[in-house]
């Protein structure tokens, strides 16, 4: 067949018609060539393929035996088990044979490989990261591109006591790599600065020695945090209670309105609860109690140390009760400020005072639904609810009382329509003097007999919608109401579906013309689709301006905006109303793998010189489909944007080989277009955080060497510390929060020092202000003082008391105290 001879027979007097035929996969034949012979090497070969020869004679067609040549991938693979995910980014992939000849760009790969036991060992992101030099290399030439991957250990028991960082290498690209473990140790100490014999590149947990590994210890990686003996981790310890630490049992009725007891002798018998101990980095404790069912009774934050802690009590200690009821609803929550009034009067009494102005807490009806919910001095928000367990009326205090603060206008309802497939239509507000239970009743009422109804709505104009069992909204071509004695429904948001109505705006077509000039094959032109079942085509929301609560429905004025979809679902065209009576419209460019790669925003301001202003942005994206730069286009409406050269580049990131930002250069310098005009370098520490922007010109000194030290070589520099291991600042911080920052400016070349406090529950207390008067002075606040500090906090966490300065006397520019 692949040299066949030729063709006998048939009725065509020996004048035969040669086509070579094709098949890839199960897909359908077509033409190859014609001629008696085979073609030499007729293309590369991505998936099963057919061959055959089709031969006419006259009206006689007869084909040869076909020729079978089954794909082999060209990738030799390791001995493991995996799981491949190829993240398809360009169109015509149909087959995994095809997809496993992608080159990245076209693909993102992704690969778990599995042990014996079907364990994660090693998950590969092929080409995932970006290598690193100076300058930065193409984001855009694949060759620049190296694996990200993740290893994973067990120990003996199964367990993984081991949390590797992930790192970069060029090893055996898409593949599993058999010396990660050496492999990540040499980056991730190369690339954090870390020791060359630093065994920390990863996070440990430490298990205790029972059947339920439960955690007893987790550390960060790196060598600053597990060579410092002030750092512990967070470790966790487990117990149960005994009678002496004083955990108060708490009762509640079942009626409305009750309130949760605690009698004198209420305490938990020894063994009545679990107890989970955690001390945190700084060496404080995190106590929780909790029942047999799993509920946490009591969480208790270590606030004070020595002489003014009750180690078995609640004294020093911010201390929160959490209620259930006997059906294990959280009925309320006692803060830890209730619980300090209480433990200081030795009277365990939820006054109304504590209730209302202390607690958290909320009611249910006998489906178990959140009848009444209460915040602390926000009062109560009472709910209604339909058969279908949605929430159609809701009033919270304001509402209620409305009529005590304007005598003039009655209390207030808020209440939701929905369609028959539950999704909200219209919400709004509604005058009824009746309470929750009253309006409960009418719901079930009304819920007798559901179907679907028309409401008449004002959203600028009288309009009709079919709502489902609606509880309120008024009564097409009738001065009734749904809901009955409530009166002057007045509607706040309405939302369509599935289908544009005569209120929509008109789709307004557009082309790739209309967009940023752009180099990607897979560009989309937006199209509109009719298959936007389930989506929101049009809303309307009510303005709030100066008559939005005079009652006087006809008064209300609305802004509409409606959304036109593509077939993949995404929004390529918004159509918005603004306050200037103009409509603001917004399209979208895509490309196959859904990035967005032109916005076109035209403004609309009727009257002003600002009318059919007209932005234009153009995203710039790596092969991995991460935006990489920004460019913007301002003009009128009608103008040309496609030349490249009218854009204006307002941004250009490159990142690092973990995917992180690690230079970001804004703007154009005025005085050189080809300069930026600031150039930002982004720094991390081992943990991710983020550790400065231009770090090395806020560290500075007046040394010549050092390109950084001239005052106009940037323009901002910060530092941010945590863990303090170059002594920069006062004290460590090993749990994230921020120990101090520095930070110079090109203005006056002077850097500037806070040194940040933190109580034992990581609130704020204090910032310590320094400066330099010269790069190689001394950390001084002769001339000025700008030093903050938190003199207290209440037990709730609000601020008692605050001090600010101003100048080198300490003068206070601001202090309040409560």
């Amino acid at each position: 067949m692949i040299d066949a001879g030729n063709a006998s027979g048939g009725i065509c007097n020996g004048t035969y018609i040669y086509i070579r035929e094709y098949g890839v996969g199960n897909g359908t034949w077509q033409v190859l060539g014609n001629g008696k012979h085979f073609p030499a090497n007729p293309f590369n070969y991505t998936d099963k393929t057919i061959f055959r020869r089709k031969v006419q004679c006259g009206i006689e067609i007869t084909y040869s035996n076909e020729l079978v040549i089954n794909y082999q991938s060209p990738f030799t693979e390791p001995d493991y088990n995996y799981v491949r995910i190829n993240d398809i980014l360009i169109p015509g992939i149909t087959s995994w044979e095809q997809a496993d000849n992608l080159p990245t760009g076209s693909k993102i790969q992704s690969t778990t490989y599995l042990d014996g036991f079907g364990r994660p060992t090693q998950k590969v992101i092929k080409q995932g990261s970006l290598k690193q030099a100076t300058p930065p290399l193409d984001p855009n030439n694949i060759n620049n591109y190296q694996d990200i991957v993740t290893h994973i250990e067990y120990d003996s028991l199964g367990r993984a006591p081991k949390s590797f960082l992930p790192y970069a290498t060029t090893t055996n690209l898409g593949l599993f790599k058999t010396n990660a473990a050496t492999e990540q140790k040499s980056f991730i100490n190369t690339k954090y600065g870390e020791p060359v014999n630093n065994v920390y590149t990863y996070s440990t947990t430490t298990f205790d020695g029972s059947p339920l590994n439960r955690i007893i210890n987790v550390k960060l990686p790196g060598s600053k945090w597990n060579t410092n003996p002030a750092y512990k981790g967070i470790t966790n310890d487990y117990d149960i209670n005994k009678a002496i630490e004083k955990v108060r049992i708490w009762n509640i009725g079942y009626t409305t309105g009750s309130v949760p007891v605690s009698g004198v002798n209420d305490i938990y018998a020894d063994g009545k609860l679990f107890k989970n101990i955690t001390r945190d980095e700084k060496d404080k404790l995190i106590i929780e109690y909790t029942d047999l069912s799993g509920n946490t009774i009591l969480k208790k934050v270590q606030e004070k140390e020595g002489i003014d802690i009750d180690m078995n009590g609640h004294k020093g200690w911010l201390c929160t009760y959490f209620v259930y009821d006997d059906f294990n609803r959280l009925r309320y929550t006692i803060t830890p400020k209730a619980v300090a009034q209480m433990n200081l009067a030795n009277s365990w009494i939820i006054t109304d005072a504590i209730k209302k102005g202390l607690c958290f807490y909320q009611e249910y009806d006998k489906k178990g639904r959140v009848t009444i919910k209460h915040s602390p001095d926000g009062g109560e928000v009472w709910m209604v609810y339909d058969n279908r367990d949605r929430l159609v009326l809701s009033q919270d205090e304001n509402q209620r009382n409305r009529v005590s603060q304007v005598p003039s206008k009655p209390n207030q309802w808020s209440f939701s329509l929905y369609d028959e497939n539950d999704r909200a239509l219209v919400t709004g507000l509604i005058n009824d003097t009746r309470n929750r239970v009253a309006l409960q009743t009418m719901a079930d009422q009304l819920s007798a007999n559901p179907q679907n109804k028309q409401v008449e709505v004002y959203t600028g104009a009288w309009e009709t919608i079919t709502a489902y069992n609606p509880v309120a909204g008024k009564v097409t071509a009738s001065n009734t109401f749904y809901c009955g004695t409530c009166t002057n429904s007045v509607t706040n948001t309405v939302s369509y579906y599935d289908e544009y109505v005569a209120s929509s705006k008109a789709y307004v077509t557009i082309t790739n013309n209309d967009f940023a000039p752009t180099t990607n094959p897979y560009v989309q032109t937006p199209a509109k689709s009719i298959r936007i079942k389930g989506n929101v085509t049009t809303s309307k929301v009510r303005v709030l301006n100066d008559k939005y609560d005079n009652d006087i429905v006809t008064d209300d004025s609305f802004l509409n905006t409606t959304v036109y979809y593509d077939e993949d679902g995404r929004t390529i065209q918004t159509q918005s109303d603004n306050i200037k009576t103009a409509t603001d419209f917004t399209a979208m460019q895509y490309d196959f793998a859904g990035k967005v790669l032109s916005t076109r925003i035209k403004h609309g301001a009727t009257g002003s010189v600002f009318n059919n202003m007209l932005t234009v942005t153009k995203n710039e994206y790596d092969i991995l489909g991460r935006p990489v730069q920004l460019k913007k286009l301002f003009t009128l409406a009608n103008a040309d944007v496609t030349t490249l050269a009218k854009y204006k580049k307002l941004s250009e990131a490159a990142l690092d080989e973990l995917g992180r930002v690690r230079t970001k250069k804004v703007g154009a310098d005025p005085a050189d277009a080809n300069k930026p005009l600031e150039t930002m370098d982004y720094a991390y520490n081992i943990q991710g955080w983020l550790t400065g922007i231009n770090k090395d010109y806020a560290l500075a000194n007046a040394d010549p060497g050092n390109p950084m030290t001239p005052q106009f070589s940037r323009r901002f520099g910060m530092y941010l510390g945590y863990e303090n291991g170059d002594n920069s600042f006062t004290a460590p911080q090993w749990n994230g929060s921020i120990t101090g920052v520095i930070w110079r400016s090109q203005g006056d070349n002077t850097a500037r020092k806070y040194n940040y406090t933190y109580d034992n529950i990581n609130r704020f207390t204090g910032a310590t202000f320094l400066q330099k008067e010269t790069l190689n002075a001394a950390w001084l606040a002769t001339k000025v003082d700008l030093s903050s500090s938190v003199t207290s906090y209440d037990e709730n966490g609000n601020i008692k008391g605050l001090k600010a300065y101003r100048n080198q006397a300490r003068h206070c520019r601001r202090s309040f105290n409560r």
